[in-house]
């Protein structure tokens, strides 16, 4: 939030410092803002494998590390499931002074999709761009069976605080569908 708040530019883009962007990363979501008169971009975060990938993390779970992929095709994100992850979003600084800064009471993993979904609820444009691919930095000691099992118990601890600012999203016995969508 400090980095936003004295950021002069009218576009913020984030990267983690384990994080490897193209060349022409930041010149691909510039161009997406202007073309798409975007309010927010993201792009697919690739796995950057640090050491041999467990033979029993499959593709579905590496949501779970950061690592998404919605397609090849750019597409204006229009409900909560294709969510930017921090480590490979852009917005309009305008945004940050409009509806204010990552919620800090959060966990850190969950602050980016919450502030992510802020804006969505708010009705600004975000756009998916697929071009703008970055890779991050997966530490395969990190994955173990363990490890998931609290991301998980975390995740669907933010997914039951997020049943508080859900308000408006169509739900059975108060759990919002794409939760239940992304659980099947």
């Amino acid at each position: 939030n400090r980095g936003v708040g004295i950021a002069k530019g009218e576009l913020i883009a984030f990267a983690d410092d384990d994080t490897s962007i193209a060349p022409d990363w930041l010149a691909v979501i510039v161009e997406t803002f202007r073309t798409r008169q975007a309010d927010g971009v993201g792009g697919p975060t690739k796995p950057l494998w640090m050491g041999q990938r467990p033979s029993w993390l499959n593709d579905r779970l590496l949501r779970q590390l950061g690592i998404i992929d919605y397609g090849p095709t750019p597409f204006r994100v229009t409900g909560p499931s294709t969510p930017f992850i921090g480590v490979n979003a852009a917005y309009r600084k305008s945004l940050f002074e409009r509806h204010g800064g990552f919620d800090e009471g959060r966990q850190n993993s969950s602050q980016d999709v919450e502030w992510f979904l802020r804006a969505l609820r708010a009705g600004h444009v975000l756009v998916y761009q697929p071009h703008a691919a970055v890779s991050h930095k997966v530490d395969v000691s990190r994955c173990t069976k363990r490890d998931f099992a609290r991301r998980f118990f975390r995740h669907g601890r933010g997914c039951a605080l997020g049943l508080q600012e859900a308000g408006r999203d169509r739900a059975v016995c108060r759990v919002p569908l794409w939760v239940v969508r992304y659980w099947f």
